[in-house]
């Protein structure tokens, strides 16, 4: 069950329930993160969200308080006006760098459907951890939060050391290699960003919300941070004690996949 917009009548509400239930009896909510993008298309135009690869869309009467660029986001186009000026250049060459990039961006794209499906049809809520997210919520993510972290990690991978190398390893290990695109950011990223203490807030919140996704087993592509989970998303039983480091560590624990 979504969080409750009060803006949003019941009739509505039960409307886009009906398209989160749909998509449930296909795919188990934990299955997303490993979907394809013609499977995950498939789920968007199930939710209401639009078919049209790479553009969420968010039907008005849903997000009746928004903004026009919020009812229909393209992230492609959001993460490519986010790129540093040093980023646009490699992008408008013809180059090994250049080709990382353009993969390094469709792989992003892909992250975010996926994450943004998950928030519509998972229990992703950080107040309270048994709901999705109200349709209006994710419009917001799509537009800004989103693409913001994606272009922190791509642009972390590209500035990893030897480029050359990891071109000829992406190519080689292409159909192989779990795709990432937020495992490498941590809130330092996050904290010399020129945006408003709000806006850092907001994506420090996201990955929060990542964090709780990986206990429940939803999630696997985390930012590199040390959240204690039990602080924020409620959790019955006994408390679980996480060692230091990455959450990708196997000694991480997991929390049972509630039932929706």
């Amino acid at each position: 069950m979504a969080l409750k917009n009060s803006l949003i009548s019941n009739d509505v509400r039960q409307e886009f329930s009906v398209g989160a239930s749909r998509a449930l009896g296909l795919h188990k909510a934990e299955d997303i993160q490993h979907l394809d993008g013609t499977a995950l298309l498939h789920i968007q135009s199930l939710l209401g969200h639009g078919s049209d690869w790479g553009v969420w869309q968010t039907p008005r009467n849903w997000f009746p308080g928004g903004f026009k660029a919020g009812w229909s986001v393209c992230i492609k186009d959001r993460i490519n006006s986010l790129l540093p000026v040093n980023l646009r250049s490699v992008h408008v060459r013809e180059c090994d760098s250049h080709q990382l990039l353009c993969q390094l961006i469709d792989d992003s794209l892909l992250m975010c459907i996926r994450y943004l499906i998950l928030c519509r049809i998972g229990p992703m809520s950080l107040v309270n951890w048994r709901d999705s997210l109200d349709p209006s919520v994710i419009a917001q993510i799509a537009y800004s939060h989103l693409p913001k972290l994606a272009v922190i990690g791509i642009e972390k991978e590209l500035n990893k050391a030897n480029l050359l190398d990891q071109i000829a390893n992406k190519r080689q290990n292409k159909t192989t290699q779990s795709i990432s695109c937020f495992s490498l950011i941590n809130y330092e990223d996050i904290d010399t960003l020129s945006s408003a203490i709000s806006t850092k807030q907001c994506l420090k919140n996201e990955i929060k919300r990542m964090h709780a996704a990986f206990t429940r087993k939803l999630w696997g592509d985390v930012p590199d941070v040390r959240i204690d989970i039990s602080k924020i998303t409620q959790v019955r039983g006994h408390q679980l004690k996480h060692p230091d480091g990455h959450p990708n560590s196997p000694a991480y624990g997991h929390l049972k996949l509630p039932h929706l």
